[in-house]
């Protein structure tokens, strides 16, 4: 039982890295230095401005990525 616990645990880190790493790097710039910040200090024009940057970079199946990654950070 143990064993399976740990096999879970390995899995579950090495699937929430992968969802991470696909995040191309300029995108997470932009969400850890502007969008995250501002979201939090209710600053709704650079989340506005931000959000749409990002758009413009990504496609269809980064969507879910980043909802997962902003998830984590409590967005």
């Amino acid at each position: 039982m143990r064993k399976l616990i740990v096999t879970f645990a390995v899995l579950l880190f090495g699937f929430q890295v992968i969802l991470q790493a696909a995040i191309p790097r300029n995108v997470k710039l932009e969400l850890d230095h502007r969008l995250i910040p501002a979201y939090r200090t209710g600053n709704l024009e650079t989340v506005i401005f931000s959000g749409a940057l990002i758009a413009n970079k990504i496609s269809g199946s980064l969507i879910g990525e980043i909802d997962v990654y902003l998830d984590e950070h409590n967005i």
